[in-house]
């Protein structure tokens, strides 16, 4: 089991798409991570999510992706998620709002 404490988003995507079962993901505290301003072109539309890994968001938001966690069924199938937020964010047609 590895521990991975990212501080910004691309440790976070490197980390949650290389992670194997079990590694633990640590995002820094309330952190806000604007896909509009990281990913403008929006070539990033899905985020893999290795079973058995956990995230621990820390309040983290991940604002304005419009893509989708793959094989995440958020706390069930795949990995789980804790305390990531999901802001703004369009898939299939639908949208969350704050």
């Amino acid at each position: 089991m590895a521990t991975y404490n990212v501080t910004g988003f691309s440790e976070f995507y490197t980390a949650i798409t290389t992670c194997a079962s079990e590694d633990v993901i640590n995002c820094p505290e309330n952190a806000i991570w604007d896909m509009n301003e990281i990913d403008p072109t929006g070539s990033i539309g899905r985020i893999y999510m290795y079973y058995g890994s956990y995230v621990h968001g820390n309040g983290t938001t991940l604002k304005n992706f419009h893509g989708y966690f793959e094989k995440a069924n958020i706390g069930t199938m795949c990995g789980r998620i804790s305390t990531l937020r999901l802001s703004q964010m369009k898939q299939s047609g639908l949208a969350t709002g704050e």
